[in-house]
């Protein structure tokens, strides 16, 4: 049994010194690498940040940060019901504020809420009656 024992530490030994050997290679080749390596960010992401620094947005803008379509932003605006924007002059660009379309969003009822953001796949959970209604 002790020859065993001395056999397995013999080989644990080995084992580890090849290890040490290629963990040594491994950070020699690193090491004559370049260092300047940029981690991966997605473009999305950066245009989300941007968009939520910005002080005034474009209706296209609100749609990418707010999920609110730009067609439902121009029949809002022409019923005069959706969120407070200015725009310097008739045929100029139309903008919005953050504060202005968080208060919209804050004062519309939660279903109205669902259907703006979910659309037609509100209107068919608004129908579902529960589990009894898929068995029909």
């Amino acid at each position: 049994m002790a020859k065993e024992l001395h056999t397995h530490s013999e080989e644990t030994a080995k084992g580890l010194e090849k290890c040490v050997a290629v963990a040594e290679l491994l950070l020699e080749k690193l090491r004559g690498m370049q260092t300047d390596i940029q981690p991966h960010t997605d473009p999305v992401d950066k245009t989300m940040l941007r968009l939520k620094r910005q002080q005034v947005l474009r209706p296209t803008e609100v749609a990418l940060l707010y999920g609110i379509p730009t067609g439902t932003l121009k029949q809002l605006r022409y019923y005069k019901k959706g969120p407070e924007f200015f725009q310097r002059g008739k045929g100029q660009p139309i903008y919005y504020t953050h504060d202005a379309i968080l208060s919209y969003l804050k004062g519309m009822p939660l279903k109205e809420r669902l259907e703006q953001e979910l659309g037609g796949e509100f209107a068919a959970l608004a129908n579902w009656n529960g589990p009894d209604d898929d068995e029909e």
